[in-house]
């Protein structure tokens, strides 16, 4: 973790730089050392070409599995610890990159130690397997063991090419990013007071003249179900759990039994988690700044009390679980970890408002299945259209189309499928309520406020409140049958039957329990015959180039790709290679699948195929070549595309770039160090001053050398080599002020040795040492935000994420000031 400092002052802007503080990850049975060191900051990320965004330089590791693998005892019949795990993710990793370029964060999302075991779920669980569904228990003998990976310097291709080579790596995959749907909101001025809870404000929880609305008073009144001891979890961007309307109904974790002690009572691997967690922040503060959370909270449970709104189960339980960071982002790794908080803490509902442009990953779909297995019934959104930014539809919204999710469109108030919400093949299971883009829906938003917006991140949460009253209705309901009660109870919409618009229809909160309760009155009900699963098309994933760089006197590598095909009717499809961003072949034309082909099925996606084929390049250049890869099946249907698989081509061979020397640091007029290049093949050099000054003096793209010239202010230089193979490497120049400065800043912390959760206190003392005043505008630090998080910014100070800004004001001669603050290690 680096600390620098930047002095504004009037005229002039002089940087300080202070001690350099490294952390390294370490399990949490381990201390976390704070000690001063030289740390080396990340690398900007590459240019990278694919759709889907994602974390740069970042990718998610997934490990087998299997006996005696990562996590088992040497008896293979039982689990270690999860830092013991923590631990042999860590080292496995760091042994392929020796070099300190990774920084690793290890999931180990299982628990054997549940202290609060649903009694519910372990009915349902073996209910499945009397029905030979095969599903697994939900009790912690499933795992799910994964680690988050960043590189300083290495691409998200470079390190899935580099973990896949791991034996016990079941697949790597990059982080993908999801963000907030594009949703407005219209703030009300109406108070808690005020009783909104009227079919004449209410259309979508009531109902109107065109029938738009869930009916749910009805429910409510006729067959007394408010989804009372249901708990629906809520992945979204954060919920004011202290709103009247919801804060009664907010789910408590009962078993960590002291909510302020920094101790993990309960044993589920996070801390004073009593009323959900922060997944992107990790910590359990569960409220947010942005509104999204709070109002599909609202349309979920609202309570009932005549004042205010209503939900649709409003008294169900919502258990917040917050995965968008404040900055409107979700990393896939945060969502998944959430699913799996969400089933193993007996959430019965998992209600998803959210979504990216893409197909579903490996991770996102093992994620949802494991909920699945465990009885728990999966909501997703389709996703809106956005004109502005050119997001048109239909197009494949993920976790949408993942396998096993329930996901929902929206309707308008007229019944009729908003004009905004997506529909992409057969991924649409029903509509809900998600208003217009003129006239929304009412719910909750933060500071005990309401307002109204529109979407299908409001559809979602209709269902996921009608699946609460479903499962009070006859608590021993599976997913399935959940969603054939949700079809079957459905009205028409589009065309008659089923299809991509509407899916099944339009849903009604009281049709759905007369449905219920006409398939067998005596709450105890058979399992629904499943209607056969549409056609669908392989999917492939983790696609990568073995070797990914290869000398250009042979030019010969095996591409391989996993792939699954739930129809199993492979035979007769093809293998299309294109280059990135076209459908121009990448070498030759299409490849027909051989006869070799698994014996076994390759239908389970949870467990693909890994298929190789061998290519000869000797129609490529020199240097680095992109593929997209597709596939068909023997229907001629098409998958999903993987995209950006890239081979490298060279003369220098597949050895590493080095850089001599990577760290240099200096004061204000001092030369640097001459910087040697070794292991590339004509280097070009950029560099990033800062604002040090420094320039390439003798510095020429091509040589093995660059001499770069004195600083004239003190800062951080980052000097970047990238050779024609792609390879790339980095050198660091901290440079401090002359020790004889007029200006002096020294920071000091309270402890060098910092466990994960523990808080250090950090000390700045400045002093203007001259006769004349100083005109000190700010002093920033800048800090790494994945390794400490600010407890609260001192005065005068604001956090905005990694870098702590504070006003100072003028110095007089010889006056010295203070600031305190403390931080959390992550």
């Amino acid at each position: 973790m680096k600390h620098l400092f930047t002095i504004v002052l009037a005229g002039a802007i002089i940087t300080t730089s202070l001690a350099i503080i490294g952390i390294t990850l370490k399990n949490e049975s381990s201390p976390r050392d704070f000690s001063a060191q030289i740390a080396v900051p990340s690398a900007p990320p590459p240019p990278m070409q694919i759709d889907a965004p994602y974390e740069p330089n970042e990718v998610i590791v997934v490990f087998e599995d299997n006996q005696g693998g990562i996590g088992q005892q040497t008896d293979g019949n039982s689990y270690q610890s999860n830092a013991t795990v923590e631990s042999q993710i860590e080292e496995r990793l760091q042994a392929l990159l020796p070099d300190g370029d990774l920084q690793i964060e290890s999931q180990v999302l299982f628990n054997s130690n549940l202290n609060d075991p649903s009694t519910r779920r372990e009915a349902k669980v073996e209910k499945m397997r009397e029905e030979g569904l095969n599903r697994a228990n939900s009790l912690g003998d499933r795992r799910l063991v994964f680690a988050q990976a960043k590189s300083r310097t290495r691409s998200t291709e470079e390190l899935i090419a580099l973990f896949s080579q791991d034996e016990e790596v079941k697949y790597v995959q990059p982080n993908y990013i999801y963000n907030l749907p594009n949703t407005t909101l219209d703030p009300v001025n109406i108070t808690n007071a005020v009783n909104n809870e009227t079919p004449d404000v209410l259309w979508n929880i009531f109902n109107n003249a065109s029938g738009a609305g869930m009916d749910a008073d009805k429910v409510w009144n006729q067959y007394h179900l408010t989804g009372k001891g249901i708990i629906v979890a809520a992945l979204d961007t954060g919920v004011d759990i202290e709103h009247p309307d919801l804060k009664s109904n907010i789910w408590h974790n009962f078993a960590e039994t002291n909510c302020a002690d920094g101790i993990d009572n309960d044993l589920n691997g996070y801390i004073d988690d009593c009323t959900g967690w922060d997944f992107g922040e990790k910590d359990n503060d569960v409220h947010g700044n942005i509104f999204h959370g709070t109002h599909t909270a609202g349309i979920i449970a609202a309570k009932k009390d005549n004042s205010g709104i209503v939900g649709v189960a409003p008294e169900s339980r919502l258990m917040p679980l917050k995965v968008f960071r404040d900055d409107g982002a979700a990393r896939t790794s945060d969502v998944v970890s959430a699913i799996d908080y969400a089933w193993r803490n007996n959430a019965d509902v998992i209600s998803l408002s959210l979504g990216r442009k893409d197909q579903c990953s490996s991770i996102e779909e093992q994620a949802i299945r494991r909920a699945l297995d465990a009885g728990v019934f999966v909501v997703t959104s389709s996703g809106n259209s956005d004109p502005d930014n050119g997001l048109k539809i239909p197009f494949s919204n993920a976790p949408a189309v993942c396998a096993g999710a329930f996901t929902v469109g929206a309707s308008d108030d007229t019944k009729h499928r908003a004009d905004y919400s997506n529909y992409f093949q057969s991924m649409v299971k029903l509509l809900a309520p998600g208003g217009n883009r003129v006239d929304g829906v009412l719910s909750t938003i933060q500071e005990g406020k309401f307002g109204v917006s529109s979407g299908t991140s409001m559809a979602v949460p209709h269902i996921s409140g009608l699946a609460a009253l479903l499962y009070q209705a006859n608590p021993s309901l599976l997913p399935d049958e959940v969603s054939e009660i949700l079809c079957t109870s459905s009205a028409d919409g589009g065309l008659t039957g089923i299809d991509q618009e509407y899916g099944c229809g339009v849903t009604n909160a009281a049709n759905a329990i007369e449905t219920l309760i006409g398939m067998n009155k005596s709450n105890t009900l058979p399992l629904p015959s499943s209607p056969p699963l549409p056609p669908t098309a392989p999917k492939i994933s983790n696609g990568l180039w073995q070797p990914a760089t290869v000398l250009s006197a042979t030019k010969q590598s095996t591409l391989a790709f996993s792939v699954c095909d739930i129809n199993n009717n492979l035979p007769g499809g093809q293998i299309k290679i294109f280059r990135t961003g076209s459908n121009n072949p990448f070498v030759g034309g299409t490849i027909s699948w051989n006869d070799n082909l698994p014996t076994r099925s390759v239908a389970n996606c949870e467990d693909p195929y890994l298929y190789e084929i061998p290519i000869n390049l000797s129609g490529l250049n020199n240097g680095q070549h992109c593929a997209d890869i597709v596939v068909t099946d023997g229907a001629a249907q098409e998958s999903n595309r993987i995209n950006n698989v890239c081979v490298t081509i060279t003369d220098g061979g597949t050895g590493s770039l080095t850089i001599t020397p990577r760290n240099q640091i200096l004061t204000v007029g001092s030369l640097p160090q001459s910087i040697t290049v070794t292991g590339g093949q004509n280097p070009t050099f950029t560099l990033d001053p800062g604002l040090t000054g420094i320039t390439k003096s003798n510095c020429t793209n091509g040589a093995s050398s660059c001499q770069l010239s004195a600083p004239s202010a003190v800062g951080t230089v980052t000097l970047t080599v990238i050779d024609t193979a792609g390879k790339s490497a980095q050198a660091k120049i901290f440079v401090n002020g002359s020790s004889n400065g007029n200006l002096t800043i020294q920071k000091s912390a309270s402890s060098s040795v910092v466990q994960v959760g523990g808080t250090v206190t950090y000390t700045i003392n400045y002093r203007n040492n001259t006769a004349s005043p100083y005109t000190a505008l700010v002093i920033r630090d800048d800090y790494d935000q994945l390794l400490v998080r600010i407890v609260a910014p001192p005065n005068g100070c604001t956090d905005n994420g990694d870098i702590l800004t504070c006003q100072v004001g003028t110095l007089a001669a010889g006056q010295s000031g203070t600031l305190t603050y403390q931080a959390t290690a992550l």
